[in-house]
């Protein structure tokens, strides 16, 4: 399976309800860009150099896409900006003047975020196991809401072979002594200054350390329910543990959606973000690829969260019998 063949096959647009728009003109401006293949960081970076202005946005898109979403620019030449920005042109980034605001885009104001995704290069004999993990993540309603490597890019050392005591004891010893946590360096660089950019490696950490307590509570979870399941676990540069859906009957579905009710409730202590996330108006198609001969895709339109990431969703429906290429797979335990 591929994700990303195309920048188009991964799109994501955020859904905002600014306050206070208004036909007055004022110092700050509300624009919609549109970025492929360019993290939000360098799409940001161009605009305040263009602009000389600050820039304030919602939420960091992924750079192998194609993704809309808006900026708010405070200045004290609102006509020479939008002039400046209608004129830049360039193939990675599209900018649109939307309107005016009385105040600057929060994080409050960002809604959720829709996707509509494409997974090419499938085989015809793996088509049920997509969309029979589909249909039960739809019957679920919930995954988990781990950081994904967008986020986080960690030395993980862990061994080629390994069970669950192994795996539990691995994740005690980096949740107990985080400095045993080594992240990678960003060789990005920017010509101007960003507080994320400052905090890295204290961000990456802390979502680390978010996904290792998830995957410490739904182990305990699981096996306090002695919920017959077995996991997908990712080690490359993170920690992601997932329920296999390939072999679970109803009973075990019902099973699962109480136990991931019950993690939606529970949040960490040094942040808002929920162990569970759900999902909304997700549909699919099955056709046939013509990137791939004699393979299928499969496109899907669904609505998450803020903070949530679609690709931690595609790893739920991976099936466990993979008979297509996958770029990273999972070891099964």
């Amino acid at each position: 399976m591929k994700i990303k063949y195309l920048p188009e096959d991964f799109y994501v647009e955020e859904i905002i309800q600014p306050k206070n728009f208004t036909k007055t003109k004022t110092n700050i401006l509300l624009f919609k860009i549109t970025k492929k293949n360019i993290t939000t960081l360098k799409a940001v970076e161009r605009i305040k150099l263009l602009t000389k202005s600050k820039v304030n946005f919602l939420g960091l898109k992924d750079k192998y896409s194609l993704s809309c979403q808006y900026i708010t620019i405070k200045t004290h030449n609102p006509e020479k900006v939008i002039k400046t920005l209608e004129k830049y042109q360039d193939k990675t980034l599209k900018i649109e003047f939307i309107g005016f605001l009385q105040e600057e885009l929060k994080l409050e104001n960002l809604k959720k975020n829709k996707f509509k995704i494409i997974l090419r290069d499938i085989d015809k004999m793996e088509l049920d196991d997509y969309i029979s993990n589909i249909d039960k993540i739809l019957k679920i309603g919930y995954f988990l809401n781990y950081f994904d490597n967008q986020r986080i890019n960690a030395k993980i050392i862990l061994p080629n072979e390994i069970d669950r005591d192994t795996l539990k004891k691995k994740v005690d010893e980096m949740i107990e002594n985080p400095d045993l946590i080594k992240i990678k360096k960003n060789l990005e660089k920017y010509s101007i200054k960003f507080n994320f950019t400052d905090k890295r490696e204290n961000l990456i950490k802390e979502s680390l350390l978010f996904n290792l307590s998830l995957c410490k509570k739904f182990i305990h979870q699981v096996e306090s329910e002695k919920l017959n399941l077995k996991f997908k676990i990712y080690t490359k540069n993170n920690i992601i543990l997932i329920p296999s859906l390939d072999e679970i009957n109803q009973e075990e579905i019902q099973k699962l959606v109480i136990l991931l009710s019950n993690l939606l409730e529970i949040k960490e202590q040094n942040t808002k973000r929920n162990f569970v996330s759900s999902i909304e108006n997700i549909l699919y198609e099955i056709e046939k690829d013509e990137f791939h001969k004699n393979r299928y895709k499969i496109s899907m339109a669904f609505e998450l969260k803020p903070g949530t990431y679609a690709t931690i969703l595609i790893k739920h429906i991976i099936p466990i019998r993979h008979l297509s290429h996958l770029k990273y797979r999972p070891l099964i335990i």
